[in-house]
């Protein structure tokens, strides 16, 4: 079976110019999460179930910001004459998968830029919709899509593996000393300061400020380092 069209990647989306866009099965447990999350904040002024009802227009916000930084890296590996296989949006966020035969420095920095590019375009949609005379509802959404995109590009970033600016980092080792395997050793290491650095702040910034990081916030923070971390490893 072509792996493209492997069904265990998850739910066929649809296809872009012949690349197949998958919803990964882990994808809905990010999805609860933001309901359970912002669900009752929302309820308490919003009447009925209107504030379960944006939580998850938020949700599906975000699996587009997902879908549009991927298909960043899509374009960009495409134009540069890599085959690109699949796009996934799943727990972690998602991810492209592609050919990297003749990958060099310059061509490997443009398709990891890409990613947190689409989301910069996406921030702006979303400011300029702020700037028109929306219902409340909408306007809430716009903010949202607006901060959403603005803080995974600036995340995706940082310079560490597995995140995009960690590429970056490791184009710029591999171009200054022709050595991609120590390229990638600098940007690991860089990935583990950045996951550090991440824990610490998410955690030790509510502790500053008198409050108590629920379990909730502690197990989602863990989950998500343990993530960069062996990304980075």
């Amino acid at each position: 079976m072509n792996p493209a069209a492997d069904a265990t990647h998850g739910w066929l989306l649809g296809r872009v110019r012949g690349v197949p866009i998958f919803i990964g099965r882990s994808w809905p447990i990010i999805a609860i999460a933001i309901v359970l999350s912002f669900g009752p904040q929302l309820a308490q002024v919003l009447p009925g179930g209107a504030g379960y009802a944006v939580a998850a227009a938020y949700a599906l916000l975000l699996l587009v910001s997902v879908l549009v930084h991927e298909a960043g890296h899509a374009v960009a590996a495409r134009a540069s004459g890599h085959r690109v296989d699949r796009i996934v949006a799943n727990l972690w966020g998602g991810h492209t998968v592609f050919d990297t035969a003749g990958r060099r420095p310059g061509t490997a920095a443009l398709t990891a830029l890409a990613g947190p590019l689409g989301n910069l375009l996406l921030a702006g949609v979303g400011w300029l919709l702020q700037q028109t005379q929306l219902p409340d509802v909408l306007a809430l959404l716009a903010w949202a899509l607006t901060f959403s995109n603005l803080f995974v590009a600036a995340f995706n970033l940082l310079p560490g593996l597995p995140l995009d600016g960690g590429f970056v980092v490791e184009a710029i080792v591999w171009k200054v000393t022709g050595d991609r395997w120590l390229a990638m050793v600098v940007a690991g290491w860089l990935g583990r300061v950045v996951t550090l650095g991440a824990v610490l702040y998410l955690l030790g910034e509510p502790l500053l400020s008198g409050a108590t990081p629920s379990f909730f916030t502690i197990a989602w923070v863990a989950l998500i380092g343990a993530f960069l971390w062996q990304g980075a490893t």
